[in-house]
């Protein structure tokens, strides 16, 4: 694995590895093929009205 320091993001004078551009592109694939299936789930239907209370007490509001 390749480190690179890159200033852009950090602040000046500190030392702020960051992930080569292949590095974050595998690890991203690998990052999806394992939560992808997690997504795929259904959502629980008392968090599905959690979210979208909100919206429905603006409509009422408004």
């Amino acid at each position: 694995m390749n480190v690179e320091w890159d200033s852009g993001d950090a602040r000046i004078g500190a030392d702020v590895p960051v992930l080569d551009a292949l590095t974050r592109e595998r690890l991203g694939r690998q990052m999806q093929e394992m939560y992808e299936p997690v997504v795929d789930e259904p959502l629980d239907p008392r968090l599905a009205e959690l979210l979208h209370a909100p919206d429905l007490a603006r409509d009422a509001a408004g």
